[in-house]
């Protein structure tokens, strides 16, 4: 009669174990797309913004308490903080280009309790107010409104006697329409930016901005703030 109870017993007990095992070695883990980014070529006076994305990798729930920035002129939301396995959020970080001027780096912690990575130290450049390079423009920020003007258009123009091509690193908010009219600028030549509002726009007062990428003989990167007001139709 004994030895019948003997196995679910042992079943029981090897389960249990192997549960006990397993919780504990469930983990957040979290990872970040990138974690250096250059603004390059900023004007004074607007923010610029680029989102990173944070992942959590790990096998538990990855809790984001808070993205300590190093300076009053940063900062990141958390519109999200609790990542279940498999689950990201997009942090947004915003630079106020205010009171600079020149070569600026700066960062942003991003603190979890994922157990070996506590803090995530995100790094960002910029070139506050300095247009160095082949590559110029004739305007450095964009204002729109959603009852008169909801179109802008601007050039940027290629001095240098070789091409560039061009690609998009952070691209404006998704309630704005943004288009390049080529993929590469010629030499001599010029590549016209188009931004407009659309039915997204939000109310009120509102700031994003594009920073694009040039290769050619040497890399620049141009960031445009894009500002404006959304009113009621």
């Amino acid at each position: 009669m004994k030895s019948r109870n003997v196995l679910p017993i042992m079943l029981v007990t090897c389960l249990s174990l192997a549960m006990i095992s397993e919780s504990a070695s469930a983990a957040p883990k979290i990872k970040i797309d990138s974690t250096h980014f250059d603004f390059g070529h900023t004007p004074e006076g607007l923010p610029v913004l680029h989102k990173y994305w944070a992942y959590n990798v790990g096998t538990d729930t990855l809790k984001i308490s808070m993205v300590r920035v190093s300076c009053g002129c940063t900062s990141v939301p958390l519109n999200k903080k609790n990542l279940a396995p498999g689950d990201s959020v997009g942090l947004e970080l915003k630079f106020d280009t205010k009171r600079f001027k020149g070569q600026i780096s700066k960062t942003a912690t991003v603190v979890s309790n994922d157990p070996a990575q506590p803090e995530v130290t995100l790094h960002f450049t910029s070139r506050v107010g300095l247009w160095e390079g082949a590559i110029v423009g004739n305007h450095s920020q964009i204002y729109l409104d959603t009852l008169g003007k909801t179109e802008q258009t601007i050039s940027l123009k290629n001095t240098s006697t070789s091409p560039y091509k061009i690609s998009v690193l952070s691209p404006v908010a998704d309630y704005m329409d943004f288009a390049i009219s080529a993929t590469e600028i010629p030499a001599k030549g010029e590549v016209a930016l188009t931004f407009r509002t659309t039915p997204k726009t939000p109310l009120g007062e509102y700031n994003t901005s594009v920073t694009l990428r040039f290769e050619g003989p040497q890399t620049q990167n141009i960031s445009i703030p894009v500002f404006g007001v959304g009113y009621l139709p």
